[in-house]
């Protein structure tokens, strides 16, 4: 019976995208970006300190907790979330911040009493548009161009240079793709 249920959702599921003009290259390619973009997401450092996506937001609850930070740095100090801004000082010096509070410093011009931010979950992410503080991004593509400027500028070399991290626009797509899978 069960077996019989299943099928018959199955056929349901396929007729409705069908009528909806999605066929099933459409899906196999959505699932290829998405799957590119797990692979940018887990894998990728874009040539810069060691960290990919999954450093700050960890597959089992999207961020990282002071839990998990204690948890990485009793396996090893030298895990990538502690370089750079998972640092107190920003150049690898101290790591108690992160520790303590799960927050990154931030060196872009805020309020003075604003130097960290907690890195928050992207678990659902799809549900909780506009993004940002000030709603200023409208979709996941607004967030992945974004970041995509932010990273090229604050990866480029002081005095000049090639970023060191750079997002194509399909990397850009491919990671959207895969955001847009997690619950």
């Amino acid at each position: 019976m069960r077996t019989g249920l299943a099928a018959a959702l199955a056929g349901l599921v396929l007729a409705i995208a069908l009528n909806a003009g999605v066929a099933a290259h459409d899906e196999q390619d959505t699932w290829n970006h998405a799957e590119s973009g797990r692979r940018l997401f887990e894998r990728e450092t874009f040539g810069g300190n060691g960290r990919t996506c999954v450093s700050c937001h960890s597959r089992r609850t999207g961020t990282v907790s002071p839990e998990d930070a204690r948890e990485r740095f009793a396996q090893g100090p030298g895990d990538p979330l502690f370089r750079g801004d998972g640092s107190d000082d920003g150049n690898g010096n101290g790591v108690q911040r992160i520790l303590e509070d799960a927050t990154v410093l931030v060196r872009v011009p805020l309020a003075d009493n604003v130097n960290a931010f907690k890195i928050p979950t992207l678990w659902g992410v799809t549900e909780t548009a506009p993004y940002f503080h000030d709603n200023s991004a409208r979709t996941l593509a607004d967030v992945a161009s974004h970041y995509a400027k932010f990273f090229a500028i604050i990866s480029t070399p002081p005095g000049g240079g090639a970023p060191g991290l750079v997002l194509s626009k399909q990397d850009e797509a491919d990671l959207v793709a895969y955001m847009k899978l997690l619950r």
